[in-house]
């Protein structure tokens, strides 16, 4: 079948379609029972959260919170080149994650992508893509708690590097920020450190604190660019 007429039911008979299910096959004796196993019970599990996730989004874009200029902009990219493949890496993740709260965030990156609210290109769309997927849903929590937290306290702000800005957060204790985190999350040190560790490793967030003498992790925090942009791209178009 030419891409050009593919539907969304296509792709998702080409995503279920799994070539390794094929391979399985050939394995003497116990091909058959692996490939039940494998591609039976995920792809059946699979297949149901793609379809809950389309249902979903299906009534999203007809509730009226989208104008319907900006629904053709939306129709016309899904039908292109680009559109496809991104509906294709978009369906990919959701058809693997269980987390409800964050499959609100994988249709908020379709249709900001769509829309033309947001649009990258494919390369950085797919590796936005690819780090919702391997994020806990606290880590986006907390990302987007440190740009409010910043927005909210400006003295907070530091001008370094030659006169840019670089938006951090400094104290001399525990800061105020990570306690409003503890608070308002219920989230423990050993936690917040390794939400926020997701976020450094993923280069969504700098932690300077450790190029001072004395300083302490978590003392010096920076949403980096792509941060922003990341936190731009998964959030509900206001």
């Amino acid at each position: 079948m030419s891409n050009d007429n593919l539907t969304i039911k296509d792709y998702l008979v080409e995503f279920a379609s799994n070539s390794a299910s094929a391979t399985l096959q050939l394995i003497p004796y116990i091909g058959g029972a692996l490939n039940q196993m494998t591609f039976g019970y995920l792809s059946s599990l699979q297949m149901k959260r793609i379809e809950n996730y389309l249902v979903k989004l299906s009534e999203y874009l007809q509730s009226g919170a989208m104008q319907k200029e900006v629904l053709d902009q939306v129709s016309d990219y899904l039908l292109s080149e680009d559109g496809k493949e991104f509906f294709y890496l978009n369906l990919e993740k959701v058809a693997k994650t269980r987390n409800e709260e964050k499959l609100k965030l994988f249709r908020n990156m379709l249709l900001n992508q769509s829309s033309g609210y947001k649009t990258f290109s494919l390369d950085t769309a797919e590796e936005f893509l690819n780090i919702l997927e391997s994020i806990r849903f606290e880590s986006i929590q907390v990302l987007e708690f440190l740009a409010r937290y910043k927005e909210a306290n400006p003295q907070k702000r530091n001008i370094i590097d030659g006169g840019s800005v670089t938006e951090s957060i400094e104290d001399d204790k525990e800061t105020d920020y990570l306690s409003q985190l503890k608070v308002k999350f219920g989230f423990s040190s050993d936690e917040l450190n390794y939400f926020h560790q997701q976020l450094i490793t993923n280069g969504l967030v700098v932690d300077d604190s450790m190029g001072f003498v004395g300083g302490k992790p978590l003392e010096k925090l920076s949403i980096t660019k792509m941060g922003e942009l990341f936190l731009e791209y998964i959030l509900e178009k206001s």
